[in-house]
């Protein structure tokens, strides 16, 4: 199945299918899906490559650490490989941190403006409640007084003025996540015309 509509497989494409056997089906760590990157990978034998047009003169070579997951002691490992290669220049060694997936640096930093953001939306959304009952309770700070001449103390005023902060705390979060459950998953049938 091809990623898009638009994109139909070449007359060349159909050729080298006819030509090329299909051994298995491989999963790459840490490359794409070829259909979300509307790409093909292929693993072919060096003995494939001049059919298609190709050096048969790989220039890549990639290691997979089974057991040994120790960062020197992979660089031992890929330095003693590059001197056993005679007659190849190795220009460069690449060892991605052991044990990580390649994208695991991305995703920290995505998860840390997560975390940040979050903090953000408690600290504003505190404030917007804070101001909320500030604006609720200041029209009745002369019935405040007046509970105040009855006998009622300081503590009895801040105990009901946190008494309507805990309530309206317990009992929106429910409601907001039914309307937004609502929202999401049963979306607005559109009438029949």
């Amino acid at each position: 199945m091809w990623a898009r509509e638009s994109s139909r497989p070449s007359t060349a494409f159909w050729y080298l299918r006819s030509l090329i056997r299909s051994a298995r089906a491989a999963r790459t760590p840490g490359s794409g899906r070829a259909y979300e990157e509307d790409t093909a990978y292929a693993y072919i034998s060096a003995e494939a490559l001049p059919f298609l047009g190709e050096s048969a003169q790989l220039d890549q070579l990639k290691l997979t650490a089974v057991d040994d997951f120790d960062r020197r002691s992979i660089e031992r490992t890929a330095t003693g490989v590059a001197a056993f290669v005679q007659g190849v220049v190795v220009e460069n060694i690449q060892i991605p941190p052991p044990l990580q997936h390649p994208h695991q640096s991305p995703m920290d930093t995505l998860l840390f403006m997560f975390l940040v953001f979050g903090g953000v939306t408690l600290v504003l959304s505190a404030i917007l409640v804070a101001a909320m009952l500030n604006q609720m309770l200041t029209p009745q700070i002369p019935q405040i007084a007046s509970t105040r001449v009855a006998g009622f103390t300081y503590q009895h005023s801040r105990s009901n003025c946190l008494l309507l902060a805990v309530r309206s705390g317990v009992v929106a979060p429910p409601l907001h996540f039914n309307a937004a459950l609502r929202a999401t998953l049963f979306p607005r049938l559109e009438p029949a015309v």
